[in-house]
């Protein structure tokens, strides 16, 4: 097995024409709490230790809350018997680097030829209201952490809230295409990695016009893992959240009348980029902020 290492910082980068959102760097949620001040998140696989660093009243929670036998409360279930838990073994991203993450999220896949599992709110269970927005994005990181995975991962965002001829508005697949999604991500391997992307990218690639209002009080499935046949491959999923930038977010900016401002770029760490190229970037003209992928 190759030596665990994570490269700090974060910045999407798009990978030719399969619209690939593969983070080069940890994908740290610092790094994501810095580039979006003011942003408000909703957790599904974070560790309490992130959500403390970016504040009780900022994170609504959306994680498991039991081991499956309560139907009063969140719970990740695991279907047919066809994944199992696993054994959180590794350090994952976390919260930084000096920070790890040690408790996440591991599907391991039986002897079958399909998997699935989902992280279900139940209807005897109180709602969770995601109040998402186009800007909204989502944030994941995944690894096979050294077993092996199937070809293909698709996860399913929020399926039970929409009508049945627009489901599938948020799906997408990791690796080769898992059921038609849309691929976004590089397959997962042994090395931890991150995708974040935004809902209004998401639909496009599904072709689909999502109703945001429709995630308000929510229940039922909220994210669903499927995988392939592969007894013994394994599905790690740490830091995985929705996140809406705030007001004071540069990528919201300050409308002004710019146009003959002079136009600067920057990475999400700030720094300027002289010729900026295959990634995700900061626009600044005069007053305005604007994300840009070139």
């Amino acid at each position: 097995m190759k030596k665990f290492t994570l490269i700090a910082g974060m910045a999407v980068v798009a990978l030719g024409a399969s619209a690939q959102f593969n983070i080069d760097g940890a994908g740290y949620v610092e790094d994501v709490a810095k580039a979006n001040p003011d942003a408000k998140y909703v957790a599904i696989a974070i560790s309490d230790y992130s959500v403390e660093q970016l504040g009780a009243g900022n994170v609504v929670p959306a994680w498991p809350e039991g081991d499956g036998s309560d139907p009063t409360i969140r719970e990740l279930y695991f279907w047919d018997n066809t994944f199992t838990p696993g054994i959180a073994g590794t350090p994952a991203p976390g919260w930084n680097e000096e920070n790890m993450d040690f408790d996440y999220t591991v599907l391991i896949v039986g002897a079958s030829t399909w998997s699935g599992a989902g992280y279900c709110i139940p209807d005897e269970c109180k709602a969770v209201d995601f109040d998402l927005k186009p800007e909204t994005r989502f944030h994941m990181s995944y690894s096979s952490l050294g077993a092996g995975a199937p070809a293909g991962i698709q996860i399913q965002l929020l399926p039970d809230v929409h009508g049945d001829a627009n489901k599938g508005v948020w799906n997408f697949s990791l690796g080769t295409s898992f059921e038609g999604a849309p691929i976004i991500g590089k397959a997962s391997n042994e090395d931890w990695q991150t995708i974040d992307i935004s809902l209004a990218d998401l639909a496009k690639l599904n072709n689909k016009t999502p109703n945001y209002e429709a995630t308000n009080n929510a229940k039922g499935n909220y994210m669903v893992v499927l995988g392939g046949s592969g007894e013994g491959n394994t599905i790690a999923i740490d830091n995985a959240f929705f996140y809406t930038p705030g007001a004071g977010a540069a990528i919201n900016g300050v409308e002004a009348d710019n146009a003959d401002a002079p136009v600067e770029y920057f990475n999400l760490q700030g720094v300027r980029v002289a010729n900026p190229a295959n990634g995700l970037f900061i626009k600044v003209q005069g007053d305005k902020a604007t994300k840009v992928v070139l």
